[in-house]
């Protein structure tokens, strides 16, 4: 008899900074997306695979946060990104912050209903409602708002609820011909992206606010010297030299403790000695 695979793709959307990285890292059980305090630290689609037995693949893909100021801003380019996803995907992931519905909500719900796609409101962080009675009369708010498929309570944190969430959407995939993606990966990441994200995270770790929005981190070389030991070099791209100066810091701290978390990091990723080289460059000169 023919092997039947059990496959579907939900898109993980919402405002910023509503916990959606730490939802996607959450549910396939794996650190693929940065979570940081700071807007708009997923600056792309990422992807993250939960694979159960060898029939069932849950796909998860996490999205830039949206806003009314920052699609403008941005000229819509990111914005455009994650709604030509809404084709292809199977579910809509509406992340929700505790008990609050903002003019925010109002505006996503709007623009992703409109794809008559499955819509799942989860509210996220009930970990930090304090009374868990105020849960219920949101619910029933929330129910009035749109014919949500299911409203989910969880802790993207503390994984409170995450396994009914994979157990609804695992009962909701389709028979398919063949898996998307091969059953021993977890992301589509390749390694070097993986390395510039942890890179990146790091970099806002430590300057958060300071970093500017337009840093872009580009692993240039991996390569393994022995067994144990491997040599990284990455080049972090910024607008202009004052970008530069804030990265660098005076008489080169900043970059020099951004590299040696960065480098800690990656050696417990690795799980061997990592020898990490960042430089920063302005276009395509080098500082």
């Amino acid at each position: 008899m023919k092997q039947k695979y059990f496959s579907g793709t939900s898109v993980i959307i919402g405002k910023p900074n509503v916990g959606k990285s730490t939802i996607i890292n959450k549910l396939i059980n794996s650190k693929i997306s940065i979570v940081s305090k700071k807007k708009h630290t997923t600056q792309s689609n990422i992807t993250g695979i939960m694979n159960i037995g060898l029939q069932h693949q849950l796909i998860y893909i996490d999205t830039p946060g949206i806003s009314k100021k920052y699609v403008y801003k941005n000229q819509n380019k990111t914005f455009r990104n994650t709604m030509a996803l809404m084709h292809s995907i199977q579910f809509i992931f509406l992340i929700l912050e505790k008990t609050s519905w903002t003019n925010e909500d109002e505006y996503i719900l709007n623009i992703v209903k409109k794809y008559l796609k499955p819509i799942f409101a989860i509210i996220n962080k009930i970990d930090k409602i304090k009374s868990k009675e105020h849960l219920l009369p949101h619910i029933l708010t929330l129910s009035k708002k749109h014919m949500f498929q299911e409203i989910i309570p969880i802790s993207g944190k503390t994984g409170e609820n995450i396994h009914i969430l994979s157990k609804v959407i695992q009962n909701k995939l389709k028979i398919v011909p063949k898996p998307t993606f091969p059953f021993d990966l977890k992301t589509n990441l390749d390694i070097k992206s993986i390395v510039s994200e942890i890179i990146r995270e790091k970099l806002i770790l430590y300057l958060g606010d300071e970093l500017p929005y337009s840093i872009q981190v580009s692993t240039k070389n991996i390569i393994d010297r022995n067994i144990k030991t491997s040599y990284i070099e990455a080049v972090i791209s910024v607008n202009n030299t004052q970008h530069k100066k804030i990265i660098i810091g005076c008489k080169g701290k900043k970059i020099k403790l951004c590299g040696s978390l960065a480098r800690k990091a990656l050696e417990k990723f690795f799980n061997k000695s990592i020898y990490l080289s960042l430089k920063v460059i302005k276009k395509n000169k080098t500082l």
